[in-house]
């Protein structure tokens, strides 16, 4: 039994956005064919995600300095725990699924917010002597990135913000890491159903092996 973590960012609900309809049919074909598996959802807009803020900032350096959790103003432990626990999630999963649109050209900020949460020393990665690893080695694991054009084309070449995240997974130990380009909505706000049934399939064929 594998865990899988569905993670979406994106502010429109999901009869219109061509990106959430496709995720939600790879998400529908993975489960009949893997029904005894783990999901977990994230929704980067509508959960708490605890990035860096004072507090946070404050806290670590307390902490860095020998200071006990317990130590910690009420404030600063819940957003901590909070951190904790995204970052505790992520490494407990084997298979991740990102579902966003791509903004001119770039991924949300929202989506990069969240990496920043997950990065705990400790946790995600550990600094060395030899500077920091990531502590997700060791067993395999894989992220399909489903995003949505709208309407920024960029042809067969992949956009910086998709190399960027492939990097930073695998610098935490997520080798393999694809991703699905759902075209659909670059002309008009109208939805194409002929348009979805066809993006519906092609990411439903890829939960075929994921």
């Amino acid at each position: 039994m594998a865990k899988l973590l569905y993670i979406t960012c994106d502010l429109r609900p999901e009869d219109q956005s061509y990106g959430l309809m496709a995720g939600a049919a790879f998400l529908g074909e993975y489960l009949k064919r893997n029904p005894r598996d783990e999901i977990h959802m994230l929704d980067l807009y509508r959960d708490s995600v605890q990035s860096a803020d004072p507090d946070v900032l404050c806290a670590l350096g307390k902490m860095s300095r020998g200071h006990h959790f317990a130590t910690l103003t009420t404030v600063e432990q819940r957003k901590i725990d909070r951190m904790w626990a995204l970052s505790g999630q992520f490494a407990a999963a084997g298979k991740y699924v990102v579902v966003t649109p791509l903004w001119k050209p770039g991924l949300p900020p929202e989506l990069w917010g969240y990496l920043d949460s997950i990065l705990v020393s400790g946790k995600t990665y550990q600094n060395t002597s030899c500077g920091p690893q990531g502590l997700l080695k060791g067993r395999e694991r894989k992220c399909l990135l489903i995003h949505s054009a709208e309407g920024f084309a960029y042809g067969e070449r992949e956009l910086y913000c998709i190399s960027n995240l492939r990097n930073a997974l695998k610098f935490l130990g997520i080798e393999e890491f694809s991703s699905i380009l759902v075209e659909g909505g670059k002309q008009t706000h109208e939805m194409d159903g002929d348009q979805i049934g066809f993006e519906s399939e092609k990411v439903a064929a890829a939960a075929l092996n994921f």
